[in-house]
C-alpha cells in the first residue's frame, strides 16, 4: 500500500506538470488531494475500465477525454457527476490512472503505481512467458547486489573480495551473453 503523503505528492505534481484538456480534470485532482479520507481510497494502477471504480486522467496529446469515470462498465465523463460519485462513496477504493505523453519512464507516476487487482500484470503475460520475466527479474535485481557489494569492497579497500566478486559478474555476465 502506498502511503497517502507519496499519493498526495504525486498528485500535486501531476496538478503542476501535467496539462489537461479540461479544466474540470484540475478540479476534480485538487478535491482528492485536499481530502485525506478520498485519498487514503486512492490506488493509481493501470486498466482503470476493469475496476469497480476509477477514474482515467488523460493529457492534451491523448486521444481520449480529459478524464473518464468507469464505474461497473459504465462509463460517465460529466465532471459535477463524477464529483458527484467521489463525494457519495467515500468508503470505496478510488482507482486513478494517468495517461500522459513518456507515463512508463516518469519516476513520479512509477513511485506510486500500484498492481491492479482487477486486472495483475502477470495475468498480461502469457503464462509460458511468466516464468522467463521472473527469472530476468530475479538475475537483474541479482546483478545490481553484486555490482554494490563490488562498489563496497573498493570503497572499503578489500581487494581480496572485489577481485572474487568481479569474477563471479564477469562468469555471470558470459554466461547471460551465451
Amino acid at each position: 500500500m502506498i502511503p497517502t503523503d507519496d499519493k498526495k505528492l504525486f498528485l500535486t505534481w501531476v496538478l503542476q506538470n501535467i496539462r489537461f484538456k479540461d479544466r474540470e480534470a484540475y478540479w476534480l485532482l485538487n478535491y482528492i488531494v485536499t481530502h485525506d479520507n478520498v485519498l487514503k481510497k486512492v490506488r493509481i494502477v493501470e486498466h482503470v475500465e476493469k475496476t469497480p471504480r476509477g477514474i482515467k486522467f488523460s493529457d492534451l496529446k491523448q486521444k481520449e477525454p480529459a478524464f473518464q469515470m468507469f464505474k461497473h462498465q459504465l462509463v460517465f465523463e460529466h465532471g459535477e457527476q463524477i464529483f458527484h460519485e467521489i463525494r457519495s462513496n467515500l468508503l470505496f477504493d478510488l482507482f486513478l490512472e494517468f495517461n500522459f505523453e513518456e507515463g512508463w519512464k516518469n519516476e513520479a507516476l512509477l513511485s506510486v503505481l500500484e498492481d491492479n487487482p482487477y486486472a495483475p500484470w502477470n495475468e498480461q503475460v502469457a503464462k509460458g512467458e511468466r516464468h522467463t520475466v521472473l527469472n530476468e527479474l530475479e538475475a537483474t535485481f541479482n546483478e545490481q547486489v553484486l555490482r554494490e557489494a563490488i562498489d563496497l569492497a573498493l570503497e572499503q579497500g578489500d581487494i581480496a573480495r572485489f577481485e572474487s566478486l568481479s569474477e563471479c559478474l564477469n562468469t555471470k555476465t558470459k554466461a547471460k551473453t551465451k
